[in-house]
């Protein structure tokens, strides 16, 4: 049954939605979280899904689903929470007398991701997103961590496989406590249709049965070990390269920002091959922001 938890955060309270199963079998805590970004909604779709699938399913363990975590995002249909302008996948532990992102990811981890082993976060492409489906991992300094990482990773199946080599505080973090950390993206512009969904249904079946083995994989996979980000210098106008398949060649045009007077700012070409993660659809560019993303480095582990 699902439960609406009350979170304070701040000068308000919101209620988010909570399902819980714990068995009387010994196992591990595996917490799955949708709606970090409140416009993307194949993931909370398939959090729903999963809830449905488990609530008659038998396993050993806990297993938290917790749907919608930012309602306010959610309730505006904008990625960031809207009463700090803070987005929440990027918050971690947050802070109980902090903004109201920090306060809302404080309730989630002291309740539920301090507890895990681990955490699988659920997201997709944005209103104004386009991705080809992925999971995402990082190397830690906990080598317990990183062997149940790379269990997932050469297990796995779905998308593109990232396990980057480079420093992730909110991936430290949560491996210091013991606590893998797993991302899924699935889904595009917003979209929730089957495909999509039900790539993350069977992404996150596939995590716990891996997981739940409990022995160490001798298999050996390919994965890509850096993300590279092309952001937009200043505010103007986007026009992307019109990508018709996922890998990206050395040097290959990925797209041009303008300013409003229609002067170039910017033509992004790829530093490095790879493959395609996500890109802006939008016609507006955003300072800071990015407007493609590509992972490199492919490597055996």
């Amino acid at each position: 049954m699902i439960e609406l938890q009350t979170v304070n955060i701040g000068n308000m309270s919101i209620r988010i939605p909570v399902w819980e199963q714990q068995s009387k079998t010994p196992g591990k805590t595996i917490v799955v979280t949708a709606g970090m970004d409140g416009d993307e909604y194949a993931g909370i779709e398939a959090a729903y899904e999963l809830i449905r699938f488990y609530s008659k399913a038998k396993f050993a363990g806990r297993l938290v689903i917790i749907p919608i975590v930012n309602i306010p995002g959610f309730d505006e249909a904008v990625s960031f929470n809207p009463l700090d302008k803070k987005y929440p996948k990027y918050i971690y532990p947050g802070n109980e007398n902090g903004s109201s992102t920090e306060r809302l990811i404080h309730f989630l981890s002291e309740e539920y991701i301090s507890k895990a082993d681990v955490w699988i976060d659920l997201h997709g492409g944005a209103l104004i997103e386009s991705l080809n489906p992925f999971v995402w991992t990082h190397q830690t300094k906990n080598e317990e961590v990183n062997v149940l990482v790379e269990k997932i990773l050469t297990n796995f199946k779905e998308g593109i496989k990232i396990y980057e080599r480079n420093p992730d505080e909110k991936a430290e973090k949560l491996a210091r406590q013991h606590t893998a950390y797993i991302l899924l993206e699935s889904g595009h512009l917003g979209e929730r249709n089957k495909i999509d969904i039900g790539r993350h249904v069977n992404s996150v079946k596939t995590i716990i049965r891996i997981v739940r083995e409990g022995k160490k994989s001798t298999k050996k996979g390919n994965v890509y070990t850096k993300v590279n980000y092309y952001i937009a210098a200043q505010d103007g106008l986007w026009y992307p390269s019109v990508f018709k398949n996922k890998e990206i060649n050395k040097g290959a045009l990925l797209g041009e920002t303008f300013s409003f007077a229609g002067k170039r700012i910017s033509t992004f070409k790829a530093s490095q091959a790879g493959v395609l993660l996500w890109w802006r659809k939008s016609l507006n560019a955003k300072k800071g922001e990015v407007m493609v993303a590509i992972a490199s480095e492919e490597t055996s582990i």
